[in-house]
């Protein structure tokens, strides 16, 4: 008499074409039957480990493999389900699955707790964390909370890059993290007092005093920095406006100093062909830094020359 895995073996060749009535009666018989298939097909057949499997499997992957009625009937169609059965000892969270289970992502917390083991199973750093969430790896997660969170943006949850700032706020609360590290938060969620504490925590970090400051800002001093869009939608790149509120003293006098202005240098018309001619030779990123630095203008500056629906004269 044939064991069961001669029998799945043959059916897998497809010398036979289903398992023999009434393997599939029993619940309990059911689910170790497809467990003991299941782990030879991942062993022994395909020589899957834990990552391998994890990466494919999904319901089609059972479908294929000839083991449906059980994973349906029995199983409720739950790849998460078939691999904890077949596999204890890998103990596989359900957020490492390329479809997690339904409802798995319907409270805060099993979203909290995703998360956190992915942040420390990736060896995840603060930095990291900040620097974006596609770059991290957790987008699938602050897609969970969005969704979660639907009714706080009218259902444009696809659309909203301040829900990952409140998502880390949320899970990783311990990092203290401060709206002006990000780029991508909108100005809305910026209260008077995270302005001036991302302000003054940027001078700080250039050991900058109130006099220094005041000697050295200009308008491209933020281009780069977290804080670049606040400064131009809230004070217009306007550093005397900045200034004022920071200190909470008028700089009316100030107003007009070169040192609040941005540094402009005027280009010479050859100056502008020989940039112009740099851009049909090679216009990668690497060399409009180095004609920006070259010839101490910014970045947008160069980009602005090289748009070519503007050479009208002078090729």
């Amino acid at each position: 008499m044939q064991t069961i895995i001669e029998i799945y073996k043959s059916i897998l060749s497809g010398r036979t074409n289903r398992f023999p009535n009434y393997t599939w009666e029993s619940e309990e018989e059911s689910i170790q039957i497809f467990k003991v298939c299941f782990r030879y097909l991942v062993t022994e057949r395909l020589k899957f480990d834990r990552e391998e499997l994890i990466s494919k499997l999904n319901a089609n992957f059972i479908f294929k493999y000839k083991l449906s009625t059980p994973f349906s009937n029995f199983l409720s169609s739950n790849p998460y389900k078939a691999v904890t059965i077949a596999f204890p000892e890998w103990r596989v969270e359900p957020w490492e699955l390329k479809t997690v289970p339904s409802g798995t992502w319907d409270n805060i917390n099993n979203i909290k707790n995703a998360s956190i083991q992915y942040y420390k199973k990736n060896n995840l750093s603060r930095t990291d964390l900040i620097n974006g969430e596609r770059e991290a790896g957790l987008s699938r997660f602050v897609a969970a909370y969005r969704r979660l969170n639907q009714n706080k943006t009218n259902g444009d949850i696809d659309n909203d890059p301040d829900y990952y700032f409140e998502y880390l706020k949320v899970v990783f609360p311990y990092h203290n993290f401060r709206i002006w590290e990000f780029k991508r938060v909108s100005i809305d969620l910026w209260s008077d007092q995270d302005i001036k504490e991302g302000f003054l925590d940027f001078f700080h970090e250039l050991k900058w005093s109130k006099s220094e400051v005041i000697e050295k800002i200009h308008r491209d001093l933020f281009d780069k920095t977290g804080l670049a869009y606040l400064f131009k939608v809230k004070f217009k790149r306007n550093c005397a406006a900045l200034l004022e509120f920071l200190y909470n003293e008028p700089m009316k006098d100030m107003r007009n100093l070169r040192v609040l202005r941005a540094p402009k240098r005027k280009l010479l018309p050859n100056d502008i062909r020989v940039i112009r001619e740099m851009y049909k030779i090679n216009n990668s990123e690497k060399t409009r830094k180095s004609l920006a630095v070259k010839y101490k203008v910014h970045e947008s500056t160069i980009r602005n020359i090289w748009n070519r629906s503007t050479w009208k004269n002078i090729e």
